[in-house]
């Protein structure tokens, strides 16, 4: 046996379960020194221990693991809380429960000098003789009537025991009867308990205090009875694999190899299974009350008379499947032994014999109701009276009657016969009152514990339902984010079908903000093209150095001029010439050719007045793919014809003198004349997959280069040649030399048409997915490494036969569907735009209407129509600041290593002065000036703050920390800080901070990584934004308990964003992203973009509005300043 007495126990706080703050102190601890083991169960061990406060001797109960989960702690505590609330002269009293110095819990009871009413029963069954003199069958009796009054004190309680055996009752020295081991107990439901006791009930088998007077407990002891099955505690659901439990006394395991976790739940079986009910044994929780612990009482009993188990089998599961079925041997007909001496006449009396079969009925309901009713059993046989179990026959109450009064019954002998026949009515009588009134009581009690069972379970039920309800919304809202976060994985991936069905698969209620963001993406067109009075139109193509012009041609040979933007129509120009089938503009947009189906006509026009210039006719039956080039050296057209084996016949055409100048055959798609008129660069087609340079002068081959192209087009510059291929891919071409430049794989599948936006961007039209169920899109791709910008969806089916026409100065674009519809590309809408080729810009803005402060080492650039550099110093710093009003700028170095003191200007819109240089050395983040422009707050590379006067330069604080930037907000400052995991940031936070101290008053967590942090003019909201590609608003304001408000957001952009400004007169908030986009929002309710510019390449990093808010200044990693007019976008 284990001896714990040299454990040193000091105080200790360690190990304090969260979920029992109660148990005991660290003064509680030292007050028990622990002596050696007692016994050992699964989950805990029982210890003799010392009272060192009382001087006296107690049990201790202790948890043997230490990780043990919150619920085995539970039923630890809640096994001490029971016997706690069962103050009973036969219940084991608890003194303390407590938590030692290892961070063990524990709990001390009384210390009984005795034997277990087991081990007493081993000694009758062995013939012992001092104990067959002590303890004869009134005796044992007298025991049990003991047992069944703890019991039924604790079925007053609403507390049932489901664990009684023999083992679990200690007999001690001096008559004491108590009952031990309540880990198994229950709480019945609206019961007295339930109110002071938790309703999680405690498991596994406890370890019982026994202390023999005789023999000291071995650590490996196994008590026995007669039958070695009985010793096993079972713990297992129905189907559990459970091997044979037979074992010898010497064989017998520590009993944490027969028990495992215990839980109360439907199914499972608790218990030892000779003694338990047969609703325990068959999982039916439920059913378990009162009238299962007299089941187990009868099987108490029927082992004090047959010093055997009521049930008996050579596995566990043969012992729960008699306990099921009742197959159980009447004590009476166990034979008659030398075992039994204890009985008289060595045989079971028939009225015991009944009392306990009747407690032992499979049904409850055929039991005795309550253990009064078989206590009352047990008082009557002791009093010589008959039992209602027996039904004894009018003979047996009189013998019993006879016994009872013995020296009367020998003197009115004669007298006792005349009056037998009354004495055995009243006798009947009194068993029917009796009877009726034990069915009275047991009525009252169910109806009362029906009563609070219903209000239980009602109220359960109501709980249920609204916990059911609230997993359910959370459910649905789970499911609609995972809606819209799969529409945004679709948009990403031009996945059309995948992106409607998200979409409209999320629940109306639950479409919040970037649901519309997403659902906008369905249809990117701007509504059709509608022109009065004209009818559908054949041909479309946009008029060069017309903003937003383009020519409609319809079936009655009608070319109308129309402004996009409202379908306007500035010119209709009669051709003439009915069925027009494609229409050709020349570079400068003066003159325009026209081309009819089924002929080979060719008519040329003047744009500005419709004039026809001149008509001619080529070879062929049909003329396709003209491509007009005017200059004032020539006026060529470039067409193909078909000819009759299916070939295309390439013809060049002077059109001033009417003459053909060549012609080519060969299985052409479409021939462009460069703008030096020195060649003509001609697309393959199927049967003919190259691509060539032919000498204008006579049509010779200059260049060949094999691909299967279906698009083509021409950059402004002349200087590259963008291919499209039937793979989807595009292919960026020397027009010289055919050298390819670079290549990229916008689309899946076919690439149907593209167009130039400047120098800087292509649009291209082509489908996705496979033939089927080709999808349609739009998508502008950068023309350096061919990289995806943006994706536009709205194109019908059939795209492939769909006539597209971009203009290049406006981004309008359109469709020639009936009708026409219109669509808006974004890009190239710079007022103005400097490369300056410096590192990239980390400040800048404006600082009056026309004058600002750009990249180029923060030299001052004006912008009239265009930028330009203003005479002056070019300061060699990194990191600006400006403020309107005082018209300041402040300057400072960013870069690690770089030693310069930041300096701020005054006059900086006309002479800059130099007025304060601060002391300051290291390497700066961020700076802001305060509405006032007295104070600047600085933010180090190294994450501190520092604060200065901007009237004598002083240092007003410095605040070590981790931050990343500051903006003033009244008397506060918010700042955004991040903790740093290795090297890069992490564990970002939005700090309010105290202006003049630096001081923090109020900190929220994000979720993501912050790039920008931004002041509405107002100083009433604060505005941030980064990776996760939203805008979060939040007022500078503090709650009532002073923390930051949770504000509000919006969906932004596609990709991470890396900078937000605010308008300085209204409420728009600007936004630009590392997608190459800059919008403009009513911050209010920002829905849809006001605003949508598109062509940034690289993470912005500087955004500013000009003093007036028409202006608006965009820089970043892409080393170019760009300026774009905003003055028309107003808000009410």
């Amino acid at each position: 046996m284990a001896d714990l007495s040299d454990t040193t126990h000091t105080p200790t706080g360690a190990g304090q379960p969260a979920f029992a703050p109660g148990l005991g102190s660290a003064a509680a601890d030292v007050n028990y020194r622990p002596g050696r083991e007692i016994a050992r169960g699964g989950m805990g061990a029982v210890l003799s221990a010392t009272d060192q406060k009382l001087a006296r001797s107690v049990a201790m109960k202790v948890m043997l693991r230490r990780d043990a989960s919150v619920a085995e702690r539970q039923r630890f505590e809640l096994e001490a809380r029971v016997l706690g609330r069962l103050a009973h002269p036969n219940i084991v009293p608890v003194h303390d429960l407590g938590t030692d110095a290892q961070g063990r819990h524990f709990y001390t009871m009384k210390l009984v000098q005795g034997v277990t009413l087991h081990e007493l029963l081993g000694k009758l069954k062995a013939g012992d003789a001092a104990t067959l003199a002590k303890y004869p069958l009134n005796a044992l009796l007298t025991i049990f009537q003991k047992v069944c009054d703890a019991i039924a004190f604790a079925h007053s309680q609403g507390i049932i025991h489901r664990d009684l055996k023999p083992q679990n009752i200690m007999v001690g020295e001096f008559g004491e009867v108590l009952v031990m081991d309540w880990g198994l107990a229950k709480i019945l439901p609206g019961s007295v308990a339930q109110a002071a006791v938790s309703p999680a009930l405690g498991t596994g088998p406890t370890g019982t205090v026994v202390v023999s007077p005789a023999t000291p407990a071995a650590a490996d002891d196994a008590p026995t009875l007669v039958t070695d099955t009985e010793q096993a505690t079972l713990a297992t659901g129905h189907g559990a694999a459970v091997g044979p439990l037979v074992f010898s006394a010497a064989q017998a395991p520590p009993l944490t190899q027969l028990s495992g976790t215990q839980l109360t739940l439907e199914g499972t079986v608790m218990g030892t299974p000779n003694y338990m009910s047969p609703e325990q044994a068959d999982g039916r929780v439920t059913d378990l009350d009162e009238r299962s612990d007299v089941y187990s009482l009868g099987g108490v009993l029927y082992a004090l008379l047959t010093l055997r188990p009521p049930v008996e089998g050579k596995d566990v599961n043969e012992l729960l499947r008699k306990v099921v079925r009742g197959e159980l041997i009447a004590p009476d007909l166990v034979a008659r032994d030398a075992r039994l001496a204890h009985l008289p006449d060595r045989a079971v009396p028939e009225a015991l014999s009944a009392v306990c079969m009747k407690a032992l009925r499979v049904r409850s309901r055929d039991r005795y109701q309550t253990v009064a009713e078989l206590a009352q059993e047990i008082a009557a046989y002791q009093g010589g009276f008959a039992t209602a179990a027996e039904r004894a026959r009018p003979l047996t109450v009189l013998w019993l009657f006879l016994r009872r009064h013995k020296a009367w019954a020998a003197a009115a002998g004669v007298m006792l016969l005349l009056t037998a026949a009354f004495i055995v009515s009243l006798a009947q009588q009194r068993d029917v009152a009796q009877k009726n009134a034990t069915d009275a009581r047991h009525h009252a009690a169910t109806a009362a514990t029906n009563e609070a069972r219903a209000k239980a379970n009602e109220e359960q039920a109501h709980a249920n339902e609204a916990k059911a309800q609230r997993f359910a919304e959370q459910q649905r809202r789970e499911a609609a984010r995972a809606r819209v976060l799969l529409a945004d994985s679709a948009a990403a991936a031009a996945d059309l079908p995948t992106l409607v069905q998200a979409l409209e698969q999320c629940p109306p209620d639950l479409r919040d903000q970037t649901w519309e963001y997403l659902a906008a993406k369905r249809d990117a067109s701007l509504g059709e093209l509608r022109v009065p009075d004209f009818e559908r139109p054949l041909a479309i193509v946009a008029v060069p150095r017309k903003p937003g012009q383009f020519a409609l041609a319809n079936a009655r040979g009608e070319v109308a001029l129309v402004n996009a933007a409202d379908g306007a129509v500035e010119r209709i120009i009669p051709t003439r010439r009915n069925n027009p089938r494609q229409l050709a503009f020349s570079e400068d947009g003066t003159r325009f050719a026209v081309t009819r189906y089924g002929s080979a006509g060719v008519d040329l026009f003047a744009t500005a007045d419709g004039q026809r210039l001149k008509s001619f006719t080529l070879a062929g039956p049909d003329v396709t793919q003209p491509h007009l080039s005017h200059s004032p050296q020539r006026t060529w057209l470039a067409a193909l014809s078909a000819t009759a084996n299916q070939e295309s016949l390439l013809q060049l055409v002077d059109l001033r003198t009417g003459m053909l100048r060549w012609q080519k055959r060969g299985y052409f798609g479409s021939a462009l004349i460069h703008p030096d008129g020195d060649r003509v660069l001609v697309m393959g087609s199927a049967r003919q997959r190259e691509f060539l340079i032919l000498n204008a002068a006579d049509g010779s081959v200059q260049t060949r280069f094999e691909v299967y192209p279906f698009a083509q087009a021409l950059s402004p510059d002349g200087r590259r040649l963008a291919l499209g291929t039937i793979t989807g891919e595009v292919l960026l071409l020397d027009p010289a030399t055919g050298a390819v430049l670079q290549r990229g794989k916008p689309f899946l599948a076919t690439l149907r048409s593209l167009a130039w936006l400047g120098d800087t961007h292509l649009l291209t039209m082509g489908s996705e997915g496979k033939f089927s169920e080709q999808r349609w899109v739009f998508r502008l791709v950068e023309s350096q490494l061919l990289t995806s910008r943006a994706t536009f969806f709205g194109l019908r089916q059939g795209g492939i036969e769909t006539q597209v026409s971009l203009h290049p100065a406006s981004g309008d674009l359109l469709t020639l569907e009936q009708p026409p519809r219109r669509w808006q590309v974004p890009v190239g809408r710079e007022l103005a735009r400097k490369a300056l080729g410096a590192e990239q810009a980390w400040g800048g803005g404006f600082i009056t209407d026309n004058v600002l402060i750009a990249r180029k080492n923060f030299s001052l650039m004006r912008y009239s129509d265009r930028l330009e550099e203003l005479p002056g110093e070019a300061w060699n710093f990194h990191v600006v600041a400006s403020h309107w009003g005082a018209g300041q700028i402040a300057l400072a170095a960013h870069i690690l290593g770089t030693k310069r003191a930041p300096k701020v200007f005054s006059e900086a819109a006309t002479s800059p002065v130099e007025k304060l240089t601060l002391p300051l050395q290291s390497p700066v983040a961020t700076l802001a000036f305060d509405r006032a422009g007295e104070r600047l707050a600085s933010v180090g590379r190294d994450g501190a703050l520092a604060m200065f006067s901007l009237a004598d330069g002083r240092s007003l604080f410095r605040r070590e920390g981790k931050l990343t930037r500051a903006v003033f907000a009244g008397t506060n400052l918010f700042a955004i800080s991040a903790q740093t995991s290795g090297r890069e940031p992490s564990d970002y936070r939005l700090e309010r901070l105290a202006a003049g101290t630096g001081e923090s008053r109020s900190m929220t967590k994000l979720a993501f990584q912050v790039n920008t942090l931004a002041v509405s003019p107002d100083e009433r909201l604060v505005a941030f934004a980064g990776a996760d590609r939203n805008v979060y608003l939040v007022p500078t304001e503090p709650q009532a308990d002073g923390s930051i408000h949770a504000g509000r957001s919006f969906r932004a952009h596609d990709g991470e964003l890396g900078v937000v400004a605010f308008h300085p007169t209204q409420p728009i908030l600007a936004t630009a992203s590392a997608d190459g986009s800059v919008k403009l929002w009513d911050h209010r309710n920002a829905r849809q973009p006001l605003a949508y510019f598109l062509g940034l390449e690289g993470m912005p990093m500087t955004l500013s509005f000009n003093p007036s808010g028409t202006r608006l200044l965009v820089d970043g990693q892409e080393r170019t300043t760009r300026v774009y007019d905003v003055s028309g976008v107003r808000v009410e």
